[in-house]
């Protein structure tokens, strides 16, 4: 949760100011409505989590401060974002405090019922459906990044931890490459953590400075070359072969990839 202010920052990056209010059509949300709903959706969910009862509806809560399909306009791009850095900060705090039990109580969102891990991946699909809404809006206003085109190096996977080493091919699904996973879950293995890509030309970059890497070595699926990957962002789609994914973030890095620099 505490990441979906990451997400906004990624999806608005180099955004011109210009860009924030303006709308497709009348009837469309700008991006900063798109960011402002997020904002508003990460406090009433907090809210509705604080809240969380065994029996809602003996306890239902007026549904004035819940998410709505109304737009927020008119809030300036850093407001937006302080926003939602503080709710979602918050709304994670408060999962991390809870008993196991407390995971099976219900929670009263806009009128709805729904279990608290319900009400979780519904946030969760929101900050995706959210994101890529706002990347559909600039490649609308035209905010564009030109077709790159590159090819696969090589696949990876392993059956946790790192190096990965290659395969021959990989079948691809919502989960990432078939038969791969990873050792330690807490930070890996989110639905927009599906597959890593990293660029076969930086990786040979550093290797070639001296540092000890290779293809895989980092934990990437995909090593792909011949892309501009500085021009690589949030939103953007990618296609390899029958298979479209949707770029969602950098990869955090891990001390465990600490190995393949020398410098550490």
């Amino acid at each position: 949760m505490e990441l979906a202010d990451r997400f906004a920052v990624l999806a608005v990056e180099s955004l011109p100011r210009s860009m924030w209010d303006e709308r497709t059509d009348p009837s469309s949300w700008s991006i900063g409505d798109h960011v402002a709903h997020l904002a508003d959706l990460m406090g009433a969910h907090r809210r509705a989590a604080e809240t969380a009862v065994d029996s809602p509806l003996a306890n239902r809560r007026d549904p004035s401060g819940m998410p709505t399909a109304e737009a927020s306009p008119g809030r300036v791009p850093a407001s937006s974002l302080e926003s939602l850095d503080r709710e979602a900060t918050r709304l994670g705090a408060h999962l991390r405090s809870l008993e196991e039990s407390a995971w099976r109580h219900q929670v009263d969102v806009g009128n709805t019922v729904l279990p608290l891990d319900g009400a979780v991946r519904h946030v969760c699909h929101e900050l995706m459906h959210q994101s890529a809404e706002i990347a559909r809006i600039r490649h609308r206003l035209g905010d564009v990044v030109g077709p790159l085109t590159g090819e696969v190096a090589s696949v990876h996977a392993s059956d946790g931890g790192v190096p990965k080493p290659a395969v021959p091919f990989g079948a691809i699904d919502a989960g990432g490459v078939a038969g791969d996973r990873q050792g330690a879950r807490k930070h890996h293995g989110r639905p927009w953590q599906a597959l890593c890509l990293w660029s076969a030309d930086v990786v040979a970059a550093w290797a070639a400075e001296g540092h000890p890497i290779f293809p895989g070595a980092a934990g990437e699926n995909l090593s792909v070359s011949g892309v501009d990957w500085p021009r690589l962002r949030s939103g953007l789609i990618v296609e390899i072969g029958t298979m479209t994914a949707r770029l969602t973030a950098p990869a955090v890095p891990c001390a465990k990839n600490s190995r393949w620099f020398a410098d550490g």
